[in-house]
């Protein structure tokens, strides 16, 4: 959880106090609304969809990926470095075996 928060917060934008609420539960009124804020694995895991016949392989896989491994899995594909301060790692898996 720290380090869901950790990521999330940004010096510049963020405030001081970070409030996370019980799992299932929303902040608002009303009877229906949404929130993709929460930590909790039910707001963050979402499909991530890649294609490139030449550069990926296709089918389906369940490792975990996060967001911030898009970028140099990108820059790896694009033959560029990675953006700096670039956290995440190359999606190797997912890769024709020519990379």
């Amino acid at each position: 959880m720290a380090t869901l928060m950790r990521r999330a917060w940004n010096r510049e934008a963020s405030g001081d106090l970070m409030v996370v609420a019980k799992p299932y539960w929303y902040f608002g009124t009303g009877s229906s609304g949404t929130s993709h804020g929460s930590p909790y694995a039910y707001d963050t895991n979402v499909p991530l969809l890649i294609m490139g016949k030449r550069w990926i392989k296709a089918g389906a896989y369940g490792q975990y990926a996060e967001v911030m491994d898009i970028a140099p899995t990108l820059a790896h594909l694009l033959r560029v470095r990675p953006p700096a301060g670039s956290e995440g790692r190359v999606l190797t898996e997912i890769l024709q075996s020519q990379q």
